[in-house]
């Protein structure tokens, strides 16, 4: 199911442009890094293509893990003794999430953004989902 909202956005001068949020509910048997390809590499997300896109799930995760432990180099936790491997489940989602925004990309595709986060992370993640969604509405 595809859920679509355009707002207006203002941008320099009286013009606006239009900016999209979406929503894409699948069921848990659905093949997730099929569709997670599908939007980040295909024609049918085209409006995404040259924008900077992060993604904010479980195979993001286990692809930063794999590559501390294949090139022993920590990327979203290279300011901490700590590797991915070894924190919990919500830290390293809480991790990822520090990680994306720092990175300020155009897009987040959020693949069950609340699972294995504590009340107050979850209430941070809402926050920030908030602040960026009124920033491009």
């Amino acid at each position: 199911m595809l859920n679509e909202n355009t707002p207006q956005v203002p941008s320099r001068g009286q013009s606006h442009t239009t900016r999209k949020h979406w929503a894409i509910f699948i069921d848990n048997s659905s093949d997730k890094r099929h569709l997670i390809d599908l939007i980040s590499t295909t024609e049918y997300f085209d409006e995404l293509n040259d924008l900077k896109g992060s993604l904010f799930s479980k195979l993001a995760l286990e692809k930063f893990i794999e590559e501390e432990d294949r090139y022993d180099s920590k990327v979203i936790t290279k300011d901490t003794a700590q590797s991915l491997k070894t924190m919990s489940s919500g830290e390293r989602k809480k991790a990822l999430l520090i990680h994306i925004l720092q990175s300020k990309p155009d897009y987040i595709i959020l693949d069950n953004p609340f699972d294995n986060l504590d009340v107050d992370s979850q209430a941070v993640l809402k926050k920030e989902l908030q602040n960026i969604s009124n920033d491009i509405s």
